[in-house]
């Protein structure tokens, strides 16, 4: 039994109430930020990720063909923290190659923004499945929002908020959510955390009993 594919459309008005109240929290919580996301234009985010990233966008829009030209894959892919291979990242980073610096950082900026909603929605789904709502509401906000995770470096955002999908799939025996999440999190870049994640999910594959 491999439960839902897709939990996130559940037809429940209830679930769905929930998950407006995680996206609200995050507005909220990073309201400075989504009305200026210059707030945080410094540090690595700013000297480091950002310029990376524009980078990879126009070489992806130069070779729309992805063609395997030695230079070309020699300075797309020059660090794994880079997110490279993120599917996300790169896909983003294509779109901000249509846009100007100012727009390019904004988008970026949102889109880490956007990775802690989904974050908070998979702690959401995998707390919900052994205590009622508003339990899993606050474990979600705790776990998502607690200073650890909070991040300007995108790759370290990209690889924690992929580890409660990989635990929901675990624990409902999705082989697609499983599988999706544990590549996602090699793919996101930040290899001390992914291994840490894909470390404790394999213990609580065999303490829970799990087949995955």
């Amino acid at each position: 039994m491999y439960g839902k594919l897709i939990p996130i459309f559940s037809s429940h008005s209830k679930r769905k109430m929930d998950i407006l109240l995680l996206i609200l929290f995050n507005l909220i919580f990073f309201w400075k930020i989504w009305l200026n996301p210059f707030t945080i234009s410094r540090s690595e985010l700013l000297s480091t990720f950002y310029p990376s990233w524009l980078y990879i966008g126009r070489q992806a829009r130069k070779f729309q063909s992805w063609r395997l030209e030695p230079c070309y894959w020699l300075n797309f892919h020059a660090h794994p923290v880079l997110s490279s291979y993120y599917p996300p990242h790169v896909l983003t980073a294509w779109i901000a190659s249509f846009l100007n610096l100012d727009q390019a950082f904004k988008l970026l900026t949102r889109t880490i923004l956007v990775h802690f909603v989904f974050m908070s929605i998979g702690w959401f789904y995998l707390i919900s499945m052994y205590t009622t709502g508003y339990i899993a509401l606050f474990g979600a906000l705790t776990l998502t929002y607690s200073g650890y995770n909070i991040k300007q470096q995108p790759c370290i955002v990209y690889t924690i908020s992929w580890f409660p999908w990989l635990l929901y799939g675990i624990t409902t025996n999705n082989v697609f959510i499983a599988s999706l999440s544990c590549g996602m999190t090699f793919l996101s870049g930040y290899y001390p955390l992914g291994i840490q994640t894909l470390g404790i999910s394999g213990l609580a594959s065999l303490l829970w009993g799990r087949n995955l």
